[in-house]
């Protein structure tokens, strides 16, 4: 399996979905089990990045941690297996991230995703917190030098395990002024077998004004580009229904509310920058999976799933001659 495979989902085919026999077998029953969620904590933020795809949500929504432990709970009696805690805000600044992070791991026995700015790694570093994540990417842009906050990662490489690192390098409008603070980013990867890629992607709300992906990928003839998964965000699709990927991969905001995916916030014409109103499937964990209330794609402008939602159905459709492949 290629890089770009086991590290991203948007915007490629589905692979994975193949190598999951369970999943294969309940969408021929026509069921699709949330079998990965993406958890948002907190609103709360260390940082103000200029790009940031959320920056009008209300930033003092914060999940109690008993909250945490009964939506997780309900998704893994569902079929969950994967968490992804994210944002929203910084998940580092929750107060009981590290009880999230025990809860999920050992309670559950689900696997962990986690994002972050890398600013408040010490909440994780003198526990086995870390080597409870699957993997973790650290999100770096073009108005700083990601090496002020990779220096403070290289500080915990030691401590992480198994723990597969990564670096999220969002392209902006600055980029074409500093190329040497991505080649920084790659050449740091490069010298630590533990940071598995670099995923270069556009700033999703400045696409107009961002240089072209091949341009960038071209001004890198110098370096070694086998860690990096180029993401041009410039092509995607308009959403469908039914959005089955609402039912597989749904996203959980601070406030319990449950949304169809982690792009909701600029899927519309103008972006909202928050958890989008009218994207809104409810809280009912239990109705939504039992009735499989799939999201009405159909008013999103934006979709870059759209293979998944087209494999999904495929998959879960009568298929004549099946013989002639």
């Amino acid at each position: 399996m290629s890089n770009r495979f086991s590290y991203t989902s948007a915007d490629i085919f589905p692979l994975k979905i193949f190598y999951d026999e369970e999943l294969l077998h309940r969408l021929k029953l026509g069921y699709v089990p949330p079998r990965h969620i993406s958890l948002n904590p907190t609103n709360r933020c260390n940082k103000n990045c200029k790009y940031c795809s959320y920056s009008n949500r209300d930033m003092n929504i914060e999940m109690p941690i008993e909250e945490v432990k009964r939506i997780t709970t309900n998704f893994k009696w569902w079929g969950t297996r994967a968490v992804t805690i994210t944002g929203g805000g910084e998940p580092l600044v929750h107060e009981n991230i590290e009880e999230i992070i025990t809860y999920i791991h050992d309670s559950l026995g689900m696997k962990i995703g986690f994002t972050t700015n890398g600013l408040w790694l010490y909440r994780l570093k003198y526990t086995d917190l870390l080597k409870k994540l699957t993997w973790l990417r650290v999100s770096v842009d073009s108005f700083d030098d990601p090496l002020d906050v990779l220096s403070i990662v290289k500080e915990y490489l030691p401590y992480s395990g198994d723990l597969s690192w990564s670096i999220s390098y969002v392209v902006t409008s600055m980029q074409t002024m500093r190329l040497n603070y991505l080649k920084n980013a790659i050449l740091f990867a490069n010298r630590h077998k533990e940071v598995s890629h670099v995923r270069i992607v556009s700033d999703l709300l400045d696409l107009d004004n961002l240089p072209p992906m091949e341009s960038i990928r071209n001004a890198l003839f110098d370096i070694d580009l086998g860690k990096v998964i180029f993401q041009d965000r410039h092509n995607y699709e308009h959403g469908m229904s039914p959005c089955l990927i609402s039912l597989l991969k749904p996203n959980i905001s601070a406030d319990g509310m449950i949304y169809p995916c982690c792009g909701t916030q600029y899927a519309t014409k103008n972006p909202q920058r928050d958890f989008a109103r009218g994207f809104e499937m409810g809280k009912d964990i239990n109705k939504i999976w039992q009735e499989q209330l799939a999201f009405n794609g159909e008013i999103c402008s934006r979709c870059y799933y759209w293979r998944y939602n087209q494999t999904l159905s495929a998959l879960m459709s009568k298929v004549n001659h099946v013989e002639f492949v």
